[in-house]
Formats: structure tokens, sequence, C-alpha cells
């Protein structure tokens, strides 16, 4: 049944259960039908002229045509396969494909369950900010030269929100809140974990999470800096939001995944290097017998064994890539000492006793 609230007037419509109208329905003549009209019965209007069904002098605000309560509107001919219907039980007006040409605000509750295809914009003006908008299919706004989606939040004390985006059900750490693509190619993934992930022209491949920075896509992580060149400029920095003062506490360190930590910066500027020992020769030909090493590649300290020769050979634990340049010391006795390093070794020549106490830094290039 349906209930025209205001003016209706048909030209050319048998008013009759069961009835055939031909011709356009207009509110002109006003001589055909006037005030609220009820009728009963399926009415066909077949019209080569638009509009077939024309409504005017309805008052703004007001009702132009009412449906009973769960009665639907058949969008696509005999088949009614599409609907557009208000369902009472969720409080949401529910549509399978929409087209929105002009410009359209949303005040309520809208699920859409086929395609939504704006070809202009969809906005949200003046005082029209509630009500929520439940997508199940791919929200499409895609004109020729690209698309726009605006905000219209007054700003108040700091504390407004532009955009929310709610999953109503919790997703895993691992399953994708957003995904961003450009042509097929990933640009943007959040994830339920908190990690998002960038592939970019400024960022590629970083994924954020746990207080961690790293790529994903199996590329370097680079770290680019935009200041211009000038006396004071810097191009990365480096910065923790606590001042540091205790004994053993580090700015920054350097790791591998697997072998720990290899440089770090810790308080009082103190540079520390940490890995695999060099292995030290022994015998009389070369560093004594039980010889001990403390350091790395980079840094450490030898005590010379007994009976030594007039050098102390140490072997790289891992081979540089050129051969370094290395500085020796005796902190023991004022004796002249000569380094001489390959890619994977390093010699200190000189005159030592046993229990000399032999330093090295070595660095490369």
């Amino acid at each position: 049944m349906t209930r025209a609230a205001l003016t209706i007037l048909m030209a050319g419509l048998v008013a009759q259960v069961g009835s055939l109208s031909r011709g356009p329905m207009h509110t002109s003549p006003p001589s055909l039908l006037s005030g609220a009209q009820t009728f009963e019965g399926p009415f066909t209007i077949t019209s080569a002229t638009a509009p077939a069904i024309a409504i005017t002098g309805t008052a703004s605000g007001s009702d132009a045509i009412e449906l009973p309560t769960g009665a639907r509107i058949c969008l696509d001919g005999s088949a009614c396969t599409r609907h557009l219907f208000y369902n009472v039980a969720d409080g949401y007006i529910n549509a399978a494909n929409i087209r929105i040409v002009g410009n359209e605000y949303i005040n309520g509750n809208a699920v859409i369950a086929g395609t939504l295809n704006l070809q202009s914009d969809m906005i949200n003006p003046g005082a029209n900010y509630g009500g929520s908008v439940g997508i199940s299919d791919p929200l499409r706004f895609l004109p020729a030269t690209g698309a726009l989606l605006e905000s219209n939040t007054t700003p108040t004390a700091g504390i407004d929100t532009a955009f929310t985006l709610n999953v109503l059900s919790t997703l895993a750490a691992t399953d994708t809140l957003i995904d961003i693509n450009n042509n097929g190619v990933n640009a943007l993934r959040l994830q339920g974990s908190g990690n998002l992930q960038l592939q970019g022209l400024q960022v590629s491949g970083v994924q954020l999470g746990g207080g961690q920075v790293y790529t994903y896509n199996a590329q370097p992580l680079v770290l680019v800096g935009n200041q211009p060149d000038g006396a004071t400029a810097i191009g990365v920095r480096l910065k923790t939001p606590v001042v540091y003062s205790t004994a053993g506490a580090k700015f920054m360190t350097v790791e591998n995944s697997t072998g720990g930590e290899k440089y770090s910066i810790a308080v009082g500027t103190h540079e520390l290097f940490t890995g695999t020992a060099p292995a030290v020769g022994t015998g009389a030909a070369d560093c004594g017998t039980s010889p001990t090493i403390a350091g790395n590649d980079s840094v450490g300290r030898v005590v010379v064994g007994t009976a030594p020769g007039s050098k102390c050979t140490l072997t790289f634990s891992v081979a540089w890539g050129a051969a370094p340049v290395c500085e020796v010391f005796d902190e023991t006795t004022a004796t002249a000492l000569r380094p001489s390093a390959t890619t994977s070794a390093l010699a200190i020549n000189g005159t030592f006793s046993p229990g000399d106490a032999l330093t090295y830094r070595c660095a490369g290039y």
C-alpha cells in the first residue's frame, strides 16, 4: 500500500484497484486529484515521457511519499533483485548498488551491500556531523584527475578527530586494517598490531612497531635529511627524549640480528666496539707462550706470553674489505712498535717482554 502524504496528481491514471495508467504522473492539471490519497492494488505506469512521476508542492522537510514499515522499492524492473528499503531491525537504510552523481551528505546510518559509485562529492557539511557509513563492498571515488576525501571537523581544543576508521571485529596482529595500493603495488599497509608498512619515493618498505623501525621488502633502511647546506646544517639527527647520565647507559647501539651488539655510544661519549677477538699467534717466533687477548677486530689489548719473538700476529675474526689502518702501543714499556696490516691479519712488530700489554686500534676505509 502506498500513501501520498501531499498532493499527487496523475495524468491519464484510472483510480481503481489493478488499473493500468499510460502517460506520466504529474502535479498538473490540478483538477485531477489533490490532498492525501490512498490507492490499493498494483499500478503500472507506462510512459515515453520523462519523468513518469513528478511530485511538487511538498514543503521542505515534509514527507512526499510514505511506505509501510518494511516495504521496499524495487530498482531493477520485474526481476526485483535490487531494492532500497529501511531495515527496522538494525535501523539502517539498505541498498545494493548506489551511484551518486551530484553532491550528497549522510546524516544517519547507511549500509551499502554493493558498490557506491561517486561521480562527484560525498560531503558532511554544516551541522550534519552525525551518522556513519558501513561499507561491505569497495567504495569507489575515482574521478579522472584524482580522488579526495575531506573532513569538515571544526577545530576546538586540540582533541578533534578528522577521520575515524573503526573495524567492528577484532583482527589478529598480522591482519591488515588498511591496505592502500597504487595500481596493484602496495604503498601502505596498517596491520592489527599497529605495524605501519610504507613503500614509496620517500620511505621504502618501513615497518613500525614495538619501538622498532625496519624494512620488510629486502631493501636497506635509508634516513634522508633535507635541510639546506649551511654552517649549522644537520642531515640526520638522532635524539632521545630522556637525559641519560648513568654510567653504562647508551645513546645508540648498532646490532646484528644474530650476532648481537657491534657498536654503541654510551654516556660520556664513550665509543664501544663489540665482537669476536682476533686469534693471537703463539710460539717463540710470535707472541710467546700462552698470550691473552681482549677486544675485537677494531680495538683491543694483547698481553704477551713467555719467550716471545719480535712480533705479535693477530688474525682478524672477519677479513676486512681493504687492509685497515692500524696504530699500536706498548702500555708496559717505552718500546717503539710498528704495525703491518693486511685484510686478514695485523702484525705488531718490535721488541717486547713477557707480560707487556700491547694495544691496537684499526679502522677501515
